[in-house]
């Protein structure tokens, strides 16, 4: 498994490339389903992608940082729902991720800054993981992973200030890879 990153962010998981991922349990509550959501964490990129929150098996949602550092939100084999700009995510810093749905709209955020939207009613289900999809592991690292099931936390196009730490809401199903 995945191992605690150095620097940065202390509590993070660490992923090698090679053989370390974080899986979660096959649980309801962690599936975004048809109904709004927030995904959020902080992510390392080295070169190469990162999977933030990758279903493992065909047609399950995936959350990734591609290779070439477009932020995506995928059903496995079935269709890409969302797929931001090249460089969106920068390579060998920590930067804050946000993804969500409200009302049908997918949008995503990177370091506070809204990158881009998609209409979407997709049911998101899987088992999922961190660091690596089905395909390949992925080396890089992952803090403060915040699921919130039923809430999108951030709607609009404008920009906000990403928080330094993530904390729990009322709706939070996951909040893990951190110390509080």
């Amino acid at each position: 498994g995945g191992v605690l990153a150095s620097g940065g962010k202390s509590e993070a998981v660490s992923f090698d490339g090679v053989d370390d991922s974080l899986n979660y349990s096959s649980d309801t509550n962690l599936n975004p389903d048809s109904g709004n959501f927030t995904l959020e964490c902080f992510v390392y990129r080295h070169t190469g992608q990162i999977s933030i929150y990758y279903g493992q098996s065909s047609g399950n949602m995936g959350i990734r940082v591609r290779s070439n550092g477009a932020l995506s939100i995928e059903r496995r084999n079935v269709a890409f729902d969302l797929l931001g700009s090249a460089n969106d995510v920068p390579e060998n810093q920590w930067s804050h991720i946000a993804v969500t749905r409200h009302v049908g709209s997918l949008k995503t955020y990177v370091n506070g800054v809204y990158k881009s939207a998609a209409s979407t009613t997709a049911t998101y289900t899987g088992t999922f993981s961190s660091g690596k999809t089905p395909d390949a592991f992925d080396k890089g690292a992952v803090a403060s992973l915040h699921f919130v099931k039923g809430t999108a936390l951030y709607t609009g196009t404008s920009n906000f200030t990403p928080p330094t730490t993530i904390s729990s809401h009322s709706n939070t199903k996951l909040l893990c890879c951190q110390s509080a």
